[in-house]
């Protein structure tokens, strides 16, 4: 798999994710103990693998949404989130 292809799968998945955090919080009791939150939990685990796998293999890879993550993104990569205060 390319560099390429980690970037932009972990670019569609961050913008799932931050769908579905929201979606959560929606929810009574925030989604607690439905499959839709395992789920969310298991594609977030998943993209944080994809997201160290890709430092592994291009450590100077910067934010992996382009420029930077949305700041108000429930969802940031490492190098936004190391930028956080």
């Amino acid at each position: 798999m390319s560099n390429e292809t980690i970037l932009n799968r972990l670019r569609k998945g961050q913008v799932w994710l931050i769908s579905e955090a929201r979606a959560l919080r929606a929810m009574p009791d925030m989604g607690v103990g439905t499959a839709r939150e395992a789920m969310f939990v298991k594609m977030f685990l998943t993209w944080a693998d994809l997201e160290h796998t890709l430092r592994f293999l291009e450590p100077e890879t910067g934010c992996v949404m382009g420029s930077q993550c949305d700041p108000q993104a429930l969802i940031l990569c490492e190098t936004c989130s190391s930028h956080e205060t």
